[in-house]
């Protein structure tokens, strides 16, 4: 992370924590240097929508973590579908209002129902199938794998929450 922290994605556990780098507030918790918290998810998560604090909402699975230059997680919620998203600092990302600490999806449907669907549409009412990977270009365009449906998606960061084709391809690509 930008402040030098490390996230742990605990797929195993459903849950993403978090080894601090310093003391300090960060996602809702005050956290000691050195110590483990777990950020999102696990045995205490009880929330299933958007919105709510980070450490209430249920995910299951992260095999795949990313963190944006101003700090702001995104999960790759395997089972459930989607990209969620913990922002460190509110303000409007991927066409939603954010509160800092708090988690939305970004991609894929809310309600973790799986499919096959969105090219060119908005990236919340696409539907994946087991969204095993994400990473962040330089512009912060989101890729996501789509790992049942062999496609890898993007989002791009300049069209407020849309899903776009890969470079140079008319759909998604296949891989």
């Amino acid at each position: 992370s930008p402040a030098g922290d490390l996230y742990i994605g605990d797929g195993g556990n459903n849950r993403v924590q978090e080894l601090a780098a310093a003391t300090r507030a960060q996602w809702g918790q005050l956290m000691t240097v050195g110590d483990i918290y777990t950020v999102t998810g696990g045995a205490a998560a009880t929330l299933h929508a958007d919105g709510g604090p980070a450490s209430a909402t249920i995910i299951a699975g992260a095999p795949s973590l990313a963190i944006d230059a101003t700090g702001d997680l995104y999960i790759a919620d395997e089972q459930n579908n989607r990209i969620q998203e913990i922002a460190n600092v509110p303000g409007t990302q991927w066409g939603q209002s954010m509160t800092a600490g708090d988690e939305y999806t970004v991609a894929g449907s809310a309600a973790g129902t799986s499919g096959n669907s969105g090219d060119g549409g908005p990236a919340t009412t696409s539907l994946m199938s087991s969204t095993q990977s994400i990473s962040l270009d330089p512009e912060n365009d989101l890729y996501i794998t789509d790992n049942a449906n062999d496609t890898v998606r993007e989002v791009a960061s300049a069209t407020a929450n849309a899903i776009t084709p890969a470079p140079g391809q008319a759909s998604a690509l296949v891989i």
